[in-house]
């Protein structure tokens, strides 16, 4: 499990790595509240 972030997403990487056991799928923009949460939910 883990997180993976991109700066380039497309439907194909998120599949594929939601697929592979990703817990989280977010862009490299993304603000910092969805990173935070992924990592919370995988501690949890």
């Amino acid at each position: 499990m883990g997180i993976l972030m991109t700066a380039y997403p497309t439907d194909a990487a998120r599949a594929q790595a939601m697929l592979a056991g990703a817990a989280a799928f977010l862009t490299k923009l993304s603000i910092p509240t969805p990173f935070l949460e992924a990592i919370e939910n995988i501690v949890a």
